[in-house]
């Protein structure tokens, strides 16, 4: 009976995705409210019970939905759901009930997808190139506007072509630009926070200069936050891996890029091409065979199985 109730809820299990987050809400409308994600201690207990019953298809069955659903939940949800079923697990193969080849590949995977989205690629400055700044020609710069048809595709200024060029070009980061007042003020004011550029006059001669400098403070940024979650990851695995110290045997050959965090090195093993992304498939180092269920509402369904007792 038990078994059979496994058999047909697996395939509709899923775990809490990424939350949307849409920039207004609305005049007198709140933020709605989001439910807690799944205590992975309850996921881990019908795992255990399964295996007290000797349900191997159903733990197949079940770790296969994990395996997929890791790919698309909630990152952030990792500590919640993810860590727990795991720490529960190593408690069970310490204890000498169930083996770690078994869970082999659910430990590997479960933790390379965290790391792989939520730390992601470390951000490096290897391109310098701005957007270009929205200028509407010389005719901005009068001091009489005279009418613009506004369907008509508008040339920035001879100025702002030069500055364009300037943030365009990945590589420059410095430029100067001797002109009189009213000139540099047009470009100065063309320059916005997203360009991440500062200025500064020159004063040795006249005409005075412009000189537009490239930062990369939005870079240090996303690096800082980066560093902290790495980080973060390192403590948790370090919780973990500290319990137990059991983790080298289920992680076998993955056990040193991801207790060190190497986020890079394991987002080309996956096929990730950018940071923070995530594909819609499931890794290459899992085997799957397919049962069909009867799903909710009369529909039938794919369950995933996993063969893990010959890893």
């Amino acid at each position: 009976m038990y078994e059979s109730i496994l058999g047909a809820t697996i395939p509709g299990f899923a775990l809490r995705k990424p939350e949307e987050r849409p920039s207004y809400y609305g005049y007198g409308r709140e933020k709605p409210i989001r439910g807690p994600a799944l205590d992975g201690h309850k996921l881990a207990a019908v795992v255990q019970h399964c295996l007290k019953l000797n349900l191997d298809q159903c733990i197949n069955q079940s770790i296969g939905r994990i395996l997929q659903e890791i790919i698309i939940m909630d990152s952030k949800d990792f500590p919640t759901t993810i860590l727990p079923l795991l720490e529960s697990l190593l408690l069970d193969i310490k204890k000498g009930e169930i083996q770690a080849e078994r869970f082999k590949c659910l430990f590997q995977s479960s933790l390379i997808q965290w790391i792989v989205r939520h730390v992601g690629e470390e951000p490096k400055q290897t391109d310098w190139s701005r957007a270009p700044t929205k200028c509407e020609g010389d005719n901005s710069r009068a001091y009489y506007s005279l009418p613009v048809d506004r369907k008509k595709k508008v040339e920035p200024c001879k100025d702002c072509k030069e500055l364009n060029k300037f943030l365009q070009d990945p590589n420059e980061t410095v430029w100067r630009f001797p002109a009189a007042e009213p000139r540099r003020k047009h470009l100065d004011q063309k320059l916005e926070y997203e360009h991440e550029c500062f200025t500064t006059i020159e004063k040795p001669r006249t005409p005075y200069t412009l000189v537009v400098t490239k930062h990369k403070k939005g870079m240090d940024e996303r690096h800082r936050k980066w560093a902290a979650r790495v980080t973060e990851v390192k403590l948790h695995l370090k919780d973990l891996e500290g319990r137990h110290r059991l983790l080298d045997q289920v992680l076998a050959e993955k056990y040193s890029d991801i207790m060190v965090v190497r986020a890079n090195k394991l987002m080309t093993e996956v096929g990730q091409v950018a940071a923070g992304g995530t594909q819609d498939q499931t890794p290459d180092f899992v085997d799957y065979s397919t049962e069909t269920y009867e799903g909710p509402r009369g529909q039938k369904r794919k369950a995933v199985v996993v063969d893990l007792t010959d890893d």
